[in-house]
């Protein structure tokens, strides 16, 4: 990932999270992925393998390159972070 990318990946992340309703919790038994790297790519500019990056975008409904921020985002996002 470009280095830029890293912060929109950790945006999406989140915005994505919790539009859906869910916890980190919930993401990593959905996802496969544990719950401390759900938090770790939600605070860091982390640079994830494209397996685990597959496993998240999946749950979340959207394609890996809109996850990590090469193509916008097809889905409405609510900037409210209430959660």
């Amino acid at each position: 990932m470009k280095n830029n990318n890293k912060n929109i990946f950790s945006e999406n992340l989140i915005r994505l999270r919790k539009k859906y309703g869910l916890t980190q919790n919930e993401l990593a038994k959905l996802s496969g992925v544990s719950r401390r790297m759900i938090t770790y790519y939600e605070t860091h500019p982390a640079e994830p393998s494209i397996k685990r990056v597959g496993k998240i975008a999946k749950v979340l409904n959207v394609t890996i390159e809109e996850l990590v921020g090469y193509k916008e985002l097809n889905v409405k996002l609510n900037d409210d972070f209430s959660n």
